[in-house]
């Protein structure tokens, strides 16, 4: 008898230890889901005022740049693409806050307006977006601008919602304005930078930004229709 009650308080005390054991594991566990959370939402809120921010100066930029988008009656000529006669050519600032402003972007379709910096920068690209490589705007090659991918959708955190024949324009600091037309989008690699000499026409644009994941890259490619 009392070998058997010994054996029962053996495993009593064994089920009570473990269900002990379970309950901090649990408590531990639930702490860290804890912390991870409130860490992913201070990231989140971080990353979301950083791209507030950055739109703020792009549009502060671009409205002290003094480049104006063509005028609404030049869209029936959008294959032409130039300004009315009437129209006054706007000077450009080569430096403005300390930033060199050579064309504007225009995509209506995003209701997205930005100047484009001279350089890709780190400061630069949280002012707005930057030129990369290629040509001139209108010039013989492939444009390429890169901006950032902020999570507020600011600069190029919405290029993924473009889709095959938007348009999108580029007004160059002499006042001409130069359109062109998404023909396809791409998920590149990140050091896959050689991609951009793969065109398939003369004259084209090429907008450029991290995926959200931030494994990969969007290109965006749109052939010069004017």
């Amino acid at each position: 008898m009392k070998v058997g009650k010994f054996v029962r308080e053996v495993f009593r005390l064994a089920a009570t230890r473990k269900v002990l054991k379970n309950t901090k594991l649990h408590i531990v566990l639930f702490a860290l889901c804890g912390v991870f959370a409130i860490a992913w939402v201070t990231l989140f809120l971080v990353q979301w005022n950083e791209g507030e921010t950055a739109a703020q100066n792009s549009e502060l930029l671009l409205e002290a740049a003094g480049i104006k988008p063509p005028a609404a009656t030049a869209k029936a000529d959008a294959q032409t693409n130039t300004r009315p006669a009437n129209e006054a050519v706007p000077d450009l600032p080569v430096e403005l806050k300390g930033y060199s402003v050579i064309a504007r972007l225009d995509i209506d379709i995003l209701d997205l307006h930005l100047p484009i910096l001279s350089e890709p920068t780190k400061e630069a690209l949280k002012a707005s977006v930057c030129y990369y490589t290629g040509p001139d705007p209108g010039g013989e090659g492939n444009l390429v601008i890169t901006g950032h991918n902020y999570r507020n959708g600011a600069h190029f955190g919405r290029l993924d919602k473009l889709t095959v024949g938007d348009m999108v324009s580029i007004t160059g600091r002499e006042g001409n304005t130069y359109s062109y037309a998404v023909y396809k989008l791409e998920h590149i690699k990140p050091d896959d930078t050689g991609i951009l000499d793969d065109t398939q026409y003369s004259r084209e644009l090429s907008l450029l930004t991290c995926e959200a994941s931030g494994n990969g890259r969007l290109l965006v490619r749109c052939r010069q229709t004017g």
